[in-house]
């Protein structure tokens, strides 16, 4: 259930990076800004986002789910919990990314989308349901 936590963690700050950003960056800053102590690493927004929504581009052209619905409810958790977002033991957001990361395993576990960048680890970092980390 930690990692579950902190995955939801990790999506809330991806929307808090920066005044004039996403929902996605603007909860990921929030959660950037926890101290090391309370959370126990740090999340390239601008890449996690970037990516997440690049997921959902491909998952449309290849006529799959795109997991927006998903991943829009787990960001407005956070956006609601935001007061939550560096206690790693919270897991009020823990039904929302458990259902966005089942939605891209089920992307991932079709043999032609096994190589897409979202189901294999990238030079920047794990396949976008291991970022989900927050």
């Amino acid at each position: 259930m930690k990692a579950s936590s902190l995955i939801v963690s990790l999506c809330a700050a991806l929307f808090a990076l920066s005044g004039c950003s996403s929902p996605c960056e603007s909860v990921c800053s929030s959660f950037n800004d926890c101290s090391l102590a309370e959370r126990d690493h740090d999340v390239d927004c601008a890449t996690f986002c970037a990516r997440e929504q690049q997921f959902e581009e491909t998952a449309a052209a290849k006529g799959a789910d795109t997991c927006e619905k998903e991943f829009d409810a787990y960001i407005s958790c956070w956006e609601s919990n935001i007061g939550d977002i560096c206690n790693a033991e919270s897991t009020k957001c823990d039904a929302s990314v458990t259902a966005w990361v089942d939605c891209m395993a089920k992307f991932c576990a079709v043999e032609a989308n096994a190589s897409d960048h979202a189901c294999v680890v990238q030079d920047e970092g794990p396949a976008l349901p291991a970022l989900v980390g927050l």
